[in-house]
């Protein structure tokens, strides 16, 4: 298999000393390279590393002295940037930021919070960032809102524009206590999938109550009542009233595709295609009455995506 070589800026999220320092992978896939770069900060002493941005890389570009040798499959710069204690947002496993961003957009712009814009046709949208470790608790904690839902799904999006959705649907997740299971044994490949936008939907206003393939729990719904419940939730955790902050917008290196070889993209998703397509396909050879199947007929009228 053909690797490529990425680099990382790995932030040391230190409460008394923090730090960045960058380095370098070769790897068939961007999740690969960071965690194998992960890895490798953590048996180099580092106790909390985090991947802030990542970049493919031409080797011939390389200025910085590095250890052990730019040779290695992974190797690193022997200089570290210190910087004073501060908190900051904490992205979600599944997409990354790139420092070959052309628009400007800075990580450090993005906040905790949520946001709620309604259209004319009076559909309400609520938008919600919150940090890695808190994504499935608080998608959970709505999801515990409404005692049944009318069915769950998945949708696994192509790593190209020439090729289309795959919709995986599961009528028998019909209770937050059966989705919320499911979420938790399969944490890696749904909560931390980078390519993957998943559902419940809820028949009181077509409600959909999503966390999509940008990692942010969106619910899009006709119902008032159920919009109130979900902002005033919101609301006690985040400990204030939510407006719509201009740092709370998702930036537009959000919104790009897979890295691709010889491309610099402004977001790589960290789960490789083939990790999905083995995750589903193991879903589907193991059908029972309780696994997904693919039933387009039964989404007709129900898909509200971002």
């Amino acid at each position: 298999m053909e690797k490529f070589l990425f680099t990382s800026l790995i932030e040391e999220q230190s409460p008394t000393e923090p730090f960045y320092q960058i380095y370098w992978a070769w790897a068939s896939d961007p999740g690969q390279a960071i965690q194998n770069m992960l890895n490798s900060t953590k048996a180099n002493g580092l106790g909390n590393p985090f991947a802030r941005q990542l970049d493919n890389y031409d080797i011939n570009q390389l200025e910085a002295e590095v250890e052990p040798n730019s040779a290695s499959d992974i190797f690193w710069s022997t200089s570290r940037v210190h910087f004073p204690p501060e908190q900051s947002f904490k992205i979600p496993v599944g997409v990354i930021p790139s420092s070959s961003d052309k628009n400007g957009n800075d990580p450090d712009d993005i906040v905790s919070g949520h946001t709620i814009e309604c259209n004319e046709d009076g559909l309400i949208k609520i938008m919600v960032n919150v940090e890695s470790d808190l994504l499935l608790p608080v998608y959970s904690q709505l999801l515990e809102l409404n005692e049944f839902y009318k069915v769950f799904w998945y949708v696994l999006h192509p790593d190209s524009d020439d090729k289309d959705n795959l919709f995986l649907i599961n009528e028998q997740f019909n209770t937050p206590h059966r989705i919320i299971n499911h979420l938790q044994e399969n944490y890696l490949d749904s909560i931390q999938n980078g390519l993957v936008t998943l559902t419940s939907y809820f028949e009181e206003g077509a409600t959909n109550l999503n966390i999509c393939d940008h990692k942010r729990i969106i619910a899009i719904t006709y119902s008032k009542a159920l919009a109130n419940n979900y902002s005033n939730f919101l609301k006690s955790l985040h400990g204030k009233t939510a407006t719509a902050h201009s740092r709370l917008a998702v930036p537009e290196w959000i919104r790009s595709s897979i890295i691709l070889p010889g491309r610099k993209n402004t977001i790589e998703r960290l789960r490789s295609k083939k990790g999905c397509l083995n995750f589903f396909r193991n879903i589907m050879l193991n059908t029972t009455n309780d696994t997904f199947g693919i039933d387009y007929a039964a989404l007709t009228g129900r898909l509200m995506f971002v």
